[in-house]
């Protein structure tokens, strides 16, 4: 480190040469440089590539009013910037400043350099400097939450992540991001939640990956060094397998938990219905009872995208009151019903037959609790209200089935009759602004307690792009004497004029 010296002359001394240096009026004298100095807190010999330096400087016959400062490398090649950096003297960092130095292998020696700028902006001549051993430990990837290796998801998976720098800044830090061998792609991001993208998932020709999928995590600290490889492994879907563009895809959403009453034949009359008239290849099933792979909103919107429709049945299971447990998929509709909604006005089509599924303030019972907000009720049913009815002294908004009780659908030209007592409350009756937007009607007396006029209990109608059709009659409760369970379905699945599936 240079350090300038400086001689004081006696007062005396002083007078005499400016006695003796006088000159006449208007001569002009030579700007005398400034000088700098550089220092350090600390011992010198290695030190971290975050790094504080002081300097400061003196002008004697101005001001000095800048600074400018540059690291040059001791090392041949190493990745230094060694371009002079101009600061303001009375700025924030006019006389001191945390440097992080690149420090990409772990150890490199590096030059600071330092001039002081005077006020007829000459340069100090010969720069203050100062050599460094610079160190940087590595950085690692801290998995805070994600996939397990029993946890199976179709082509998006959310992690949050963390950064651990022993040395540096972990937020100033980076994640390299990829897939089994990369030949997708690598993302740079930072801490917190990351939802790889769907495309790194996709093979060459348009198919998806599925199996043992490992994402590679690696942490590159505000020095620039890599540090080791987090790997997290965990099973994937190929959401389809039908590479034919003009096949719909289909996503087949199970949420009545096995234990419920009849749920095997709930199960057989959904799963028999795709696998009978789905192309092959072109569905998946998913039961949120064994596997949820929803970790983040992002999440949902990545799985929708990868499909046309999706049908989402929950049979007689209580929504929040009722027989049986409502399950996960009422948290899922609750938390993510804006994600649900953005996709279905960019196309999406929605079939969801749930009992209660719409919340409504003005019922009094314990029954008009419902996962989606009370717009949806516009949104989706194109309804004002529901209509309602007095149990007791409270005004309820939802209704069992009658042992008998039949219902109707115009749109579907097809009929069918409850051969036993529903006694899960949770049928809806829209009060519908359009009856062409009217599923299934529940004729007089087919609900518990009695209506004495048709009422609507399912709804389809466009919205935006896409199509939703809103069931809240258990489609398997009917007798297959009068029209089968599974054309029933079928029909409102696949009819070619009005089927979620099949219309236009």
């Amino acid at each position: 480190m240079r350090r300038a010296a400086r001689v004081l002359l006696p007062l005396a001394g002083v007078l005499a040469l400016l006695g003796g240096c006088a000159r006449s009026k208007g001569a002009v004298r030579p700007n005398v440089e400034p000088e700098t100095w550089v220092f350090v807190q600390g011992a010198l010999d290695t030190v971290n590539h975050r790094v504080r330096l002081h300097w400061f400087g003196s002008d004697p016959d101005g001001d000095v009013v800048a600074y400018e400062l540059r690291f040059r490398p001791r090392t041949p090649g190493a990745p230094i910037d060694s371009s002079w950096v101009r600061v303001a003297s009375s700025g924030p960092n006019g006389h001191d400043s945390l440097f992080t130095v690149p420090t990409p292998t772990g150890l490199d020696s590096v030059v600071f350099e330092v001039r002081a700028v005077d006020d007829d902006g000459a340069l100090d001549p010969t720069p203050a400097t100062q050599g460094f051993t610079l160190s940087n430990a590595a950085a690692t990837v801290v998995v805070r939450s994600g996939p397990s290796a029993g946890d199976t998801t179709f082509a998006s998976v959310t992690l949050d992540l963390a950064v651990h720098d022993p040395d540096g800044d972990p937020t100033r830090a980076t994640i390299r991001a990829w897939l089994n061998d990369g030949a997708t792609g690598t993302d740079v991001i930072g801490q917190g939640e990351y939802t790889v993208p769907s495309a790194r998932f996709r093979l060459p020709g348009g198919g998806w990956f599925a199996g043992r999928c490992t994402l590679h995590l690696q942490a590159v600290d505000d020095g620039g060094r890599a540090g080791p490889v987090t790997q997290v492994v965990w099973p994937v879907r190929a959401p389809w397998t039908n590479l034919d563009p003009s096949v719909r895809k289909v996503l087949l959403i199970d949420d009545a938990p096995s234990g419920s009453p009849g749920n095997f034949g709930l199960d057989t009359l959904y799963a028999n219905t795709l696998a009978r008239n789905a192309a092959p290849g072109s569905y998946s099933i998913l039961r949120l009872q064994f596997s949820t792979p929803f970790r983040s909103s992002r999440d949902v919107a990545q799985t929708l995208r990868l499909f046309d429709a999706v049908v989402w049945y929950r049979g007689d299971t209580g929504t929040y009151t009722g027989l049986g447990s409502p399950g996960p998929g009422v948290g899922l509709l609750q938390a993510h019903q804006d994600t649900i909604a953005a996709w279905v006005e960019g196309g999406g089509r929605f079939f969801l037959e749930c009992m209660n599924p719409i919340d409504d303030p003005q019922g009094q019972d314990g029954f008009s609790r419902g996962p989606l907000r009370r717009e949806f009720l516009d949104r989706w049913a194109a309804s004002d209200s529901f209509r309602t009815f007095f149990r007791g002294l409270d005004l309820s908004v939802a209704w069992g089935s009658s042992n008998g009780g039949f219902y109707r659908s115009s749109k579907f030209g097809i009929g069918v009759r409850t051969p036993v007592l529903l006694q899960t409350i949770g049928i809806r009756a829209f009060a519908v602004r359009d009856t062409n937007d009217v599923a299934f009607w529940a004729r007089p007396g087919a609900l518990n307690p009695a209506n004495a006029e048709d009422l609507a209990v399912g709804t389809s109608r466009r919205v935006g792009a896409g199509r939703v059709m809103l069931m809240t009659y258990p489609v398997r409760f009917n007798n297959p004497t009068y029209s089968s369970t599974a054309e029933v379905l079928r029909r409102m699945l696949y009819d070619p004029a009005h089927g979620i599936l099949a219309a236009p």
